[in-house]
């Protein structure tokens, strides 16, 4: 392992360094903390189709004029990392992944893979659950390789798991179920009645939710929504997830898209202009 991997590898572990001990009852106290806090806050969904991979991310922000918190980061041109948990954790994981990327493309002269990209997270991830305490994140790498799209699941214990669909965070349970009955997409009109379906369900979760968090207010939730293709990545942050969700059409999600590396800008609404994150 080269001096600049070590590197960036100590800095996300000694993040965590608390040691994590054995329970009584022979389970890792620690991991099962992670695990619930990676379980808290906001939600993760992924969904692979035959030739492209779409990431949402969405969460209750805690008052209208709030910046939505970052969830996803662009690692390479058609790699995309997103992480629920605890926030610290999430960056650091999310700078690492771009660092890796960078590496080898600047100083091995190749491009990352997703799986290559998946492998050394897991590897981080690994390491801080066995030798510190487990990292508070629950990772997400999205991205096209050579055999397609690719989807990684990537838990603070450690484990990877290639999945055709994901949901992770507070809302994943519902989500979960209906991407179980759903069918795989075809193409992108497949993957936007999806996507519409799991929004609704989600709003429906938030407004029957009964937790400490919920008002008698309409929930205020924050997203961001990224597609990649072979030749092409498109990234959307919108705070307000409802009016996103009847945006979804062909200018964000088009098969054909002449241009290959930029964010795109669905139409604008009078009231309220969008916050477009960091895509580095």
């Amino acid at each position: 392992m080269r001096l600049q991997e070590i590197s960036s590898l100590m800095v996300l572990i000694s993040a965590c360094n608390v040691n994590a001990d054995l329970t009584p009852q022979g389970r890792l106290g620690a991991v099962e903390g992670a695990v619930k806090a990676a379980s808290m806050g906001g939600s993760v969904v992924g969904l692979c189709g035959e030739t492209f991979v779409v990431l949402a991310t969405f969460a209750e922000v805690s008052a209208e004029l709030a910046y939505p918190i970052e969830r996803m980061w662009r690692c390479d041109r058609t790699i995309c990392v997103a992480a629920v948990g605890y926030a610290r954790d999430a960056l650091l994981a999310g700078d690492f992944a771009q660092e890796q990327c960078h590496n080898q493309r600047m100083t091995l002269g190749v491009s990352p893979t997703p799986s290559g990209i998946a492998e050394s997270l897991t590897d981080a991830v690994a390491t801080a659950a066995r030798e510190s305490r487990p990292i508070g994140a629950h990772l997400v790498v999205a991205g096209v390789g050579s055999c397609g799209p690719l989807l990684y699941s990537i838990e603070p214990s450690g484990r990877l798991s290639q999945l055709r669909a994901v949901a992770l965070g507070r809302y994943s349970v519902p989500i979960s179920k209906y991407l179980r009955k759903a069918p795989e997409p075809q193409d992108l009109a497949d993957a936007k009645q999806i996507l519409r379906d799991i929004i609704n369900k989600a709003i429906k979760t938030a407004n029957e939710d009964d937790s400490d968090y919920h008002t008698e207010e309409e929930p205020l939730l924050s997203s961001q929504l990224v597609f990649i293709s072979e030749n092409d990545y498109r990234k959307r942050t919108e705070p307000d997830f409802a009016w996103m969700t009847q945006q979804i059409d062909d200018s964000l999600l088009h098969e054909n898209s002449d241009s290959s590396d930029h964010e795109v800008d669905l139409s604008k609404r009078n009231s309220q202009s969008s916050y477009t994150g960091d895509d580095r």
